[in-house]
């Protein structure tokens, strides 16, 4: 009994760290770029005369913008993302080391899943990140899975020569969601994806109903003079 009295403290004393860590990452930077906070100039991204100096302010700031960019994408309706915003974050994720977008797994950890689904509201403008979208396929959470698949939905048909066979290995996995999200990316990418015709048919008798409208729907449009599946 006397072991288990220290060893509950340093569980506590963990879930206190853990959750000042998750806080910390979220916070916001009060820090001063040139005179303004990061959040000032993610907001004169969307104005003409200030953009160029705003790109580089951020550029400058490298992973330290990260949190405050994915505050504002989170806050952004996809509609409100406007040519400009998604050619400058465009340019932001090749400027900035990937492995800073996706933070590194932690136990019940939201914020990867969350930082996947905002690179995919950018669209193709997000294709740099494909890589680490197609690494983030074969992630133990399956979240994340999730997300990954749709980011990869989100960008569109430039995902599709990299992303493709990932995809087909998904279609197995062991999460309904999961085969659900990549049975619907493959049919986003159509032609590019006809190499997973043969494993979709075998899913058209999936367990899972939402499973099995999915590929019903997408062979529809690989396979337009099949018969229809039941």
């Amino acid at each position: 009994m006397r072991i288990a009295k220290p060893i509950r403290l340093l569980f506590v004393v963990a879930g206190v760290l853990a959750m000042i860590a998750v806080i910390g990452w979220f916070r916001e930077d009060r820090t001063l770029y040139e005179g303004k906070r990061i959040q000032v100039w993610i907001q004169a991204l969307g104005v003409r005369e200030t953009r160029s100096q705003a790109h580089q302010v951020i550029e400058r700031a490298g992973t330290a913008a990260l949190p405050a960019l994915i505050r504002h994408l989170r806050a952004t309706r996809p509609s409100q993302i406007t040519r400009e915003y998604r050619q400058t974050y465009s340019r932001l994720w090749t400027a900035l080391p990937l492995e800073g977008l996706v933070p590194p797994p932690r136990r019940r950890d939201f914020r990867r899943a969350a930082v996947i689904g905002l690179i995919g509201k950018l669209g193709p403008s997000a294709e740099s990140a494909i890589p680490e979208l197609n690494q983030c396929l074969a992630d133990d959470d399956p979240r994340v899975r999730i997300a990954s698949a749709n980011a990869l939905r989100e960008i569109g048909l430039g995902a599709a020569s990299a992303s493709v066979d990932n995809l087909i290995r998904l279609l197995l996995d062991a999460d309904p969601g999961v085969r659900r999200a990549a049975v619907q990316t493959l049919g986003r990418f159509g032609e590019s994806a006809r190499a997973a015709v043969p494993e979709l048919r075998q899913l058209s008798s999936d367990r899972d109903q939402s499973v099995r409208t999915a590929v019903r729907e997408v062979l529809a449009v690989l396979e337009p003079s099949s018969p229809k599946l039941p």
